[in-house]
This record gives C-alpha cells, sequence and structure tokens, in this order.
C-alpha cells in the first residue's frame, strides 16, 4: 500500500530530475572536490602570504615598537638651549647722603636681562647694612636694563662696599602675541633734561634743581610709570630718585620739576629710565 501511494506522489519532472542527478553524481563529485581544493588552496595562499609578510615586517616592527620608548628627545640638552640666561646684576654701589643720626645710604645696581624670550617677573636679593639686612627687588622685560635701588636706607654705623645676594628668580616666557605689548617702552621717552646747580640764595643755598619732559607717545594710558633718575660726576653715582608719573595718559607730555636733597654742584651724566611692568595689564588705564 505504501508503494503505491509514493509512487503515486511522484511526477514525470521528479523521476527526470532524479535520474539526471544520478547520472551527473560522478561529475557532481569532482566537482565538489574541485571546489575544496580551489577553497584549500585560497587558504593556503592568504597563509603563506601573511607569513612572508610577517617574515619582511616583523624587524620593522620591532624596531617601531622599540622606538616607541627610545628618547629620541635629548631632553638635557633642550632644556639647557632654552633655558634663559640669568640676569646680570653689576656696579653696586652705596652712595653716601650723610649723616643725621644715622649713616645714610642708597643702593644702587644695574641689572640687565639679555633674553629675549623671557622676562624676569621678580628679581629679589638682600644686602647687608651692619647689622641690618635690605630687601631689593625689580622685574625686567626682555632686553630690559635698569636699575636695582633702595633709597635712603639708615645704618648706625659706617657702611662698606655693598654685598649684594640673589635670592629669588622668577621667570615669565613671553609669547609671540605679547611681542608687541614690549615695544611701548621705547615710546616713553624724556626728553629737554635740564640740570640747575646749587646757588646761594641770600644767607641760604638753594637746593639743586632738575627739570625734564616726559612724553608719552604711545597708545596706552598708565596709571603709574616710575622714573629711575641717576645722576653721574663722571663715572660715579652721586645722587638716585625715583619719581612717579601718576596718569599718565597716551599722547600727553608732562613737564616735571624736583628739587634735589643734596648740594649738587655739577653732573656730567643724568639717566632717567622708564620703569613699568608692561606684561602687567593693571598698570594701564582702560580706555
Amino acid at each position: 500500500m505504501f508503494m503505491t501511494n509514493l509512487e503515486q506522489n511522484l511526477t514525470v519532472e521528479n523521476i527526470k530530475t532524479a535520474q539526471w542527478l544520478q547520472a551527473k553524481k560522478p561529475l557532481l563529485r569532482r566537482l565538489l572536490i574541485l571546489v575544496l581544493i580551489l577553497v584549500n588552496l585560497i587558504i593556503w595562499t592568504i597563509a603563506v602570504y601573511q607569513t612572508i609578510l610577517f617574515i619582511i615586517y616583523t624587524p620593522a616592527y620591532r624596531d617601531t615598537i622599540n622606538g616607541l620608548t627610545r628618547n629620541w628627545v635629548n631632553f638635557l640638552e633642550y632644556n639647557e638651549r632654552v633655558q634663559p640666561n640669568l640676569p646680570v646684576v653689576s656696579n653696586e654701589t652705596l652712595v653716601y647722603l650723610g649723616q643725621d643720626n644715622g649713616y645714610h645710604y642708597t643702593f644702587v645696581a644695574e641689572a640687565e636681562n639679555d633674553n629675549n624670550d623671557w622676562a624676569v617677573s621678580l628679581l629679589e636679593g638682600k644686602i647687608v647694612l651692619g647689622n641690618q639686612t635690605i630687601v631689593v627687588s625689580t622685574s625686567l622685560l626682555p632686553n630690559e636694563k635698569k636699575y636695582l635701588l633702595s633709597l635712603n636706607q639708615t645704618t648706625p654705623q659706617p657702611a662698606s662696599t655693598p654685598d649684594l645676594e640673589i635670592t629669588r628668580i622668577a621667570w615669565r616666557r613671553v609669547r609671540p602675541e605679547l611681542r608687541s605689548q614690549l615695544e611701548i617702552i621705547h615710546n616713553l621717552s624724556f626728553q629737554n633734561i635740564n640740570f640747575i646747580p646749587s646757588q646761594p640764595l641770600g644767607n641760604k643755598i638753594e637746593p639743586a634743581r632738575l627739570r625734564f619732559n616726559a612724553l608719552n607717545q604711545s597708545a596706552y594710558s598708565f596709571w603709574e610709570v616710575k622714573a629711575q633718575i641717576v645722576l653721574y660726576q663722571n663715572n660715579k653715582i652721586v645722587d638716585v630718585y625715583v619719581v612717579p608719573i601718576t596718569n599718565w595718559l597716551a599722547g600727553k607730555e608732562r613737564s616735571i620739576e624736583i628739587n634735589l636733597s643734596r648740594l649738587i654742584d655739577f653732573v656730567s651724566t643724568i639717566k632717567i629710565i622708564p620703569d613699568v611692568n608692561l606684561l602687567d595689564t593693571s598698570n594701564f588705564i582702560n580706555p
């Protein structure tokens, strides 16, 4: 009964397909074998190719890995090359001002920063006068030279040659966008400097005077700029003053006159240097 139902379910197309498969069975077997061989060849080809690449590039890969941990930059040499030069402090001088309830002195020294890209935001030192220690400090812009001062110090005993010890130096790197700001210092000038010596006036002696014009040729206004004034007789410093110029507006000229505290008959050289930290924005008057 079962065979009869199976034969009844087969169609002519089924029978032809079965006959074709039976006839092509050897061919299909060979075709399957060829496909398997082809797949195997592809796998082996890829394996051999990757092995060759591994052999070729392994030394370069190892060099690359080793290079990741190798110090290609000589940081010691680099740091030495970019490290700023120490500021130069020279010509340390004690100016004797006289004796009145002690001995009066002014300390003055030349300070110079010869770095192009580094500013000294703080140069601090100490000097010993008698039995007291005096702290002096200043700031220096790149390539700036000015005076390190301590005015009118009193000691109970005469002081000898000053001994300055630099105790602190703080640096600031000047980035390119700030370079133009540093040029302002060249637009602060002092002109028509006139020294008027001491002269008799009745029974008294009129003190020496100093007159000059302070010209702000920049486009910036300042709350205060200090004028460092150093008077020389030949190569000897005979007096030092610091005059604050307050509310110094852009493009304005100020006439300044000061009475000197000492009886000075003549001076050979008068140096007036503007003292202002151009990297400190609080020194500028906002428009």
